[in-house]
């Protein structure tokens, strides 16, 4: 199968909107504003985290609000320092602004003190990180095995030769593994 024609390919996950397990995005939206804005979206790896925090952000714009985004991965985490000078410097507002921080846990402790200090004069503070702790948890995410299915029927009606319970378990639970897998599955197939 070509990559274009892959139901599991990048464009077509991204497009898949957040799946709560429980509650809901206006719940989530209210549970922050009773944080006072602030907040932290929890979960280990391939959760959700960062496209449940999307999510949040554009619909925080869709109600007016001014977003900064930052994600802090393994790939760019030796830059962090200049990273966080330029998305905290570059601000028109910074009192009507909410920061989004997408993998908290990524940053030194000086840097994270750094980030905490400035977010005390920003509208709101929103992150991602792999454990509780940081700032009080927003929303924990969870996936299940129904979750897979679910998302894999809403991706693809073609067959699967794959077990999503055994590969589900295989990844213990990381969601995004388990479309990788997928895709890599799908890629191998011949064209009909």
């Amino acid at each position: 199968m070509r990559p274009r024609e892959n139901p599991f390919r990048v464009e077509c996950l991204e497009a898949l909107p957040y799946q709560f397990l429980n509650g809901s995005l206006d719940g989530l939206l209210s549970q922050l504003e009773r944080q006072q804005n602030r907040g932290a979206i929890v979960g280990p790896h391939g959760h959700g985290k960062s496209t449940l925090m999307g999510r949040v952000g554009r619909a925080l714009e869709e109600r007016g609000e001014t977003v900064r985004m930052l994600r802090i991965t393994e790939a760019n985490r030796s830059q962090q320092s200049s990273l966080l000078r330029d998305w905290l410097g570059r601000s028109g507002n910074p009192a009507g602004e909410f920061l989004f921080l997408d993998g908290a846990e990524q940053l030194t402790w000086w840097n994270w003190r750094r980030v905490r200090a400035a977010s005390r004069l920003r509208r709101g503070f929103v992150i991602t990180s792999h454990s509780a702790g940081l700032l009080p948890t927003l929303y924990e995410c969870l996936t299940t095995q129904g979750l897979l299915r679910q998302l894999v029927s809403e991706l693809t009606t073609a067959p699967v030769n794959m077990d999503l319970d055994t590969l589900f378990q295989r990844h213990q639970g990381n969601i995004r593994e388990c479309l990788r897998s997928l895709y890599d599955e799908m890629s191998t197939q011949e064209r009909v």
